[in-house]
C-alpha cells in the first residue's frame, strides 16, 4: 500500500539530488515499489512483459550496489488483502484521488 504522496514527494524535491553518506546495515524495501521503480527508470515495457533479462540486469546492478556498499537488503512483499483487511483504507484512497483530480 505505501506511504499516500511519498514518491510524488521524494520526486518533486529530490529528484537528482542525493546526499552522500555512508550507511551500512539492514535496508527494508517494499518489493513492489522496487519492481516499479526500476521498471520506470530503466524504461521497461511492463504493460507487455517479456523484458526479464533486462529487468534481470538492473535488478542485479542494484543489489550488487548495496552489496559492495556494505547494505543488507530486505526485500518486502506485502501479498494480496485476501481478507479485505485494507479494503476501507483503498477505497478512502481512491475518493481522494477523484477529488484531487477533479
Amino acid at each position: 500500500m505505501g506511504i499516500p504522496g511519498l514518491t510524488t514527494f521524494v520526486d518533486e524535491n529530490f529528484s537528482g539530488k542525493w546526499l552522500k553518506y555512508e550507511a551500512k546495515g539492514h535496508l527494508v524495501i517494499d518489493g513492489y515499489s522496487l519492481c516499479h521503480s526500476l521498471h520506470a527508470l530503466f524504461n521497461i515495457d511492463w504493460i507487455h512483459g517479456g523484458q526479464y533479462w533486462s529487468f534481470r540486469h538492473h535488478l542485479l546492478h542494484f543489489f550488487n550496489a548495496l552489496k559492495t556498499s556494505g547494505v543488507v537488503p530486505v526485500v518486502v512483499f506485502d501479498g494480496i488483502d485476501s481478507k479485505r483487511e485494507k479494503e476501507q483504507v483503498i477505497w478512502k484512497r481512491r475518493r481522494e484521488w477523484v477529488k484531487r483530480i477533479r
